[in-house]
């Protein structure tokens, strides 16, 4: 950065439990990861619970690199199948 630019830091976030993101007791949540693979690639690295951020219901298990990538495209269906189409030129 440059000098003469203000720098801010921002706290960092403290973690945040599965069961306080999704209604489900750490319990709960390691039983749905356990023994699972990601919906999308099949990984079985770093599982997470999906949940649509609109109405906070549980769609499945996905990897963390899946997940950002849903997120990443705002869980818009039709904005990853352009994305698709993009990939197949």
């Amino acid at each position: 950065h440059r000098p003469e630019q203000a720098v801010v830091h921002y706290p960092r976030r403290p973690v945040v439990g599965t069961s306080r993101l999704h209604g489900l007791s750490k319990a709960d949540a390691e039983a749905m990861r356990k023994d699972q693979s990601c919906a999308v690639c099949g990984s079985t690295d770093k599982l997470c619970v999906d949940h649509c951020h609109t109405t906070g219901v549980i769609r499945g298990v996905l990897c963390t690199r899946c997940n950002c990538g849903v997120g990443f495209f705002l869980d818009d269906p039709a904005l990853l199948l352009k994305a698709a189409k993009y990939l197949d030129k």
